[in-house]
């Protein structure tokens, strides 16, 4: 998938208040019990965090047992994106539950609170039944019923007590956070939206890299927005919010000339590798330095590549995230793993490949 192409879902802009009481309670439910799947493609651990978290907490939350909280933040229906030690408990909590499947194979006998290869395998499982379940429920729920909210409700400023238009379509935006940019990829003269939770009423600074955009307001949809100047610096830059808060976790934004070439990857050896082995890219749009790889497990920056065509990294086991649950650096278990990554730098972001890896 080349991320360059990607672009936040921007189709509940589009659509009239009233239009979206019609679709709002399938949407809802849908979006709480059955997110991406295809998310979970990296080793999650206390400390981390990313929509990989937040989906693993919607699953952990869909059974009784596993359930993060009883109220506040990682609650059903006030899902994070960090993984804190509430998750852990619930991760624990969840592979005792299916131990024959997720810490057997590994020789474990009590939960580690790690999610490893074993852990997601199972987490994907109930995450594609989740799926399928909700859907089905979103379609017979289209019929006509009464609103689930007043457009006075939602639609009023003043806090009545009633959950917001941006809160219900978007899940729980109370802990301060900046989620993606609409677009990763722009050009000067490009309007950006910022997604997150947390923005204050005004005065939210949206800082990307050295540029400033202060009293920044957030709009129906509790998102904030912006315009890139047009003679805004070239490059890869930091973005993140700041307010009355303090300052959000970091995203990032590329921006660049019109007609730039995305970096490419072309192909790499080897397809089949172990842990400690490097990976040789051959493609196009490399930078001589700062090259980023993304791996589904982890992220190495800082990677040269001299004449922009070709790159090597190693895929090491002091890479985080690397070697599956609790399994000692050396030991064979007969395991392999797809490993996806793609390439970043300041003229954009690659397509997505796989290896495999063998331990």
């Amino acid at each position: 998938m080349n991320m360059s192409n990607f672009s936040a879902p921007s189709l509940l802009k589009q659509l009239s208040i009233s239009s979206l009481f019609i679709f709002l309670t399938p949407f809802v439910a849908y979006a709480q019990t059955a997110g991406d799947c295809s998310l979970l493609t990296r080793n999650l651990r206390l400390g981390v965090s990313g929509q990989d978290v937040l989906l693993l907490q919607q699953l952990l939350n869909n059974e009784a047992t596993t359930r993060l909280a009883s109220s506040g933040a990682g609650a059903l229906g006030s899902e994070t994106t960090y993984f804190g030690e509430k998750t852990k408990g619930a991760v624990v909590r969840f592979q005792n539950l299916y131990a024959n499947e997720v810490l057997s194979p590994v020789g474990l006998t009590s939960g580690s609170g790690f999610v490893g290869v074993y852990t997601r395998a199972k987490l994907t499982v109930l995450c594609e039944k989740s799926k399928k379940k909700t859907s089905v429920s979103a379609v017979e729920s289209t019929s006509p019923q009464t609103p689930v909210a007043s457009t006075k409700a939602i639609a009023s400023p003043v806090n009545t007590g009633a959950p917001s238009l941006s809160s219900l379509l978007m899940g729980n935006n109370d802990y301060f956070h900046v989620k993606y940019p609409s677009l990763y990829v722009v050009h000067p003269g490009d309007n950006i939206t910022v997604y997150g939770g947390g923005f204050t009423a005004e005065n939210n600074t949206l800082r990307i890299g050295a540029l400033s955009f202060g009293g920044l307001k957030p709009n129906l949809l509790g998102t904030l927005e912006a315009t890139v100047p047009a003679n805004a610096p070239l490059g890869k830059f930091d973005l993140w919010v700041e307010n009355a808060k303090g300052s959000s976790n970091k995203s990032f934004l590329i921006i660049t000339r019109p007609g730039t070439a995305a970096p490419v990857i072309d192909s790499f050896t080897p397809t089949v590798t172990q842990v400690g082995k490097t990976i040789t890219v051959n493609g196009s749009g490399f930078t001589k330095e700062s090259n980023e790889i993304y791996l589904s497990v982890a992220a190495i920056r800082g990677v040269a590549s001299p004449d922009g065509k070709t790159l090597s990294f190693i895929f090491a086991v002091d890479t985080p995230g690397v070697t599956p649950e609790l399994i000692p650096p050396g030991t064979t278990r007969n395991i392999s793993t797809p490993v996806s990554f793609y390439i970043v730098n300041a003229n954009g972001i690659s397509n997505r490949v796989t290896f495999i890896v063998a331990y």
